[in-house]
C-alpha cells in the first residue's frame, strides 16, 4: 500500500511538473501565443465588393437609379439634399461612364451570442454627388443646386464627381452572412411597417452601430444656388455622422445625427 502511494505521489508530481512553465523549454508565458493565435482567428477581412454588390435592391426614390442613402441638412439658407453615391450605383446605371472605383475593407468579429460585429471602411472616388433645395421638394423632384441627377447625366448633363470616405459599423446575424442593403435595413429599424420595404428586412439580430460619410466633389453650380450664372464651376461638400446608440430625446445626439453638413460655393 505504501508503495502504491508513493508511486501515486510520483506520477502526480510528473504530471504536475510537465505542466508547470519552469519545466517547459517554451517561452515564461506559453499561452500567450495561443491566446494571440485565437484572436487572429477570430476577426475576418472580407472583400470590400462584400458590401458594394449588396447594395441597390429598388428603384424607389429617384428612378431609374438604383436606391441609396441620401443626405440632409438644416443650414442659414435653409434646408439642403445631399446624394452621394457611396456605392457606385450611378456609374453601374451609365455603364462605367463616371469611371467610379472602390477600395477599402470589411472587418469581421464574431460576437459571443454568435453574431458578428463588421466594420466597413469604404473608398469612393469619381462618383456621382448632387445637391438640392429641399424646400422645393424630395431626391427626385427638388431644384437642382449643384450637379446632376442620374438620368440627366444619362442624357447629356454634365455630372458632379466626388471622392468618398464611408465608414459603415453594424450587427450582422453571423459571421460569413450575406452584407445588407443598408439603406433598407436602416428603414426596416426606424420604419418597420414601412410598405416599399423588401421582404425579410431588417434581418433577425441585425443591429447598426454607427454611419459616417465625408465627401468632396467638383462639378457644376445651378443658377439657382445663387452663385453665379448656370454651369459656373462649384464646389460641394458633406460631412455627416449618425450614432444610433447613443441617441437621446435631447441635446446635438437627439436625433441620433450628431453632425450634419453640406455645403458649396463656386471655384475661385
Amino acid at each position: 500500500m505504501r508503495r502504491l502511494r508513493f508511486v501515486t505521489v510520483v506520477l502526480i508530481a510528473l504530471l504536475l511538473g510537465t505542466l508547470s512553465p519552469s519545466c517547459s523549454d517554451q517561452t515564461s508565458d506559453p499561452v500567450q501565443p495561443a491566446a494571440a493565435s485565437v484572436t487572429l482567428a477570430k476577426t475576418v477581412q472580407r472583400p470590400i465588393s462584400d458590401f458594394v454588390n449588396a447594395q441597390g435592391l429598388t428603384t424607389y426614390f429617384v428612378p431609374p437609379a438604383l436606391d441609396f442613402m441620401g443626405w440632409y441638412a438644416v443650414t442659414d439658407n435653409g434646408v439642403l439634399l445631399a446624394s452621394v453615391d457611396y456605392a457606385g450605383l450611378s456609374d453601374r446605371y451609365l455603364n462605367g461612364a463616371l469611371g467610379t472605383t472602390f477600395s477599402g475593407t470589411v472587418i469581421e468579429r464574431p460576437l459571443p451570442d454568435g453574431r458578428a460585429r463588421v466594420t466597413v471602411n469604404l473608398h469612393t472616388r469619381s462618383t456621382l454627388v448632387y445637391i438640392l433645395d429641399g424646400t422645393t421638394g424630395g431626391f427626385a423632384d427638388a431644384t437642382l443646386l449643384f450637379g446632376n441627377r442620374t438620368h440627366d447625366v444619362a442624357n447629356g448633363a454634365a455630372p458632379a464627381l466626388g471622392d468618398v470616405h464611408f465608414e459603415f459599423e453594424f450587427i450582422n446575424t453571423e459571421p460569413g452572412a450575406p452584407l445588407p442593403d443598408i439603406m433598407w435595413a436602416q428603414y426596416g429599424l426606424w420604419l418597420p411597417d414601412l410598405p416599399l420595404l423588401p421582404p425579410g428586412y431588417p434581418w433577425p439580430g441585425f443591429d447598426y452601430i454607427s454611419i459616417r460619410i465625408n465627401a468632396t466633389a467638383d462639378g457644376p453650380l445651378h443658377e439657382a444656388a445663387g452663385l453665379g450664372p448656370e454651369g459656373t464651376p462649384g464646389h460641394g461638400k458633406v460631412v455627416q455622422v449618425n450614432l444610433r446608440p447613443k441617441a437621446q430625446h435631447f441635446g446635438a445626439n437627439g436625433d441620433m445625427w450628431p453632425v450634419e453638413m453640406i455645403t458649396l460655393h463656386a471655384r475661385p
